[in-house]
């Protein structure tokens, strides 16, 4: 299970300290890039094992918000629909909203 807080920023997507990712990856064939992340935040001290899962001992900016939800859920994911607010909308929704555009 996954529990995380992030916000987009010019830099990037942020993952919060705190959040707890999937301590493995979700399907057998994940690909190679979103294993090779993991790993690598993993070896830079970000994510450490926990009872829950691993979690991330500092903020950590994304490129993406597709690549935070790839690294939170162990698995390929589009992060404009994983990530979603209070309210359940997506950040998709919300962005759609902030510039007046119909959502899908």
């Amino acid at each position: 299970m996954t529990s995380a807080r992030g916000r987009e920023t010019a830099d990037g997507f942020i993952v919060l300290a705190g959040s707890v990712a999937r301590a493995d990856e979700e399907v057998p064939s994940i690909d190679s890039h979103a294993k090779e992340l993991r790993q690598g935040l993993r070896a830079d001290g970000v994510l450490e094992e926990s009872a829950e899962g691993l979690r991330f001992v500092r903020d950590y900016v994304f490129t993406s918000p597709s690549a935070a939800a790839t690294a939170l859920l162990g698995r390929a994911a589009n992060g404009r629909i994983e990530w979603k607010d209070a309210d359940g909308r997506t950040l998709r929704e919300i962005q759609s909203t902030e510039v007046g555009l119909p959502v899908e």
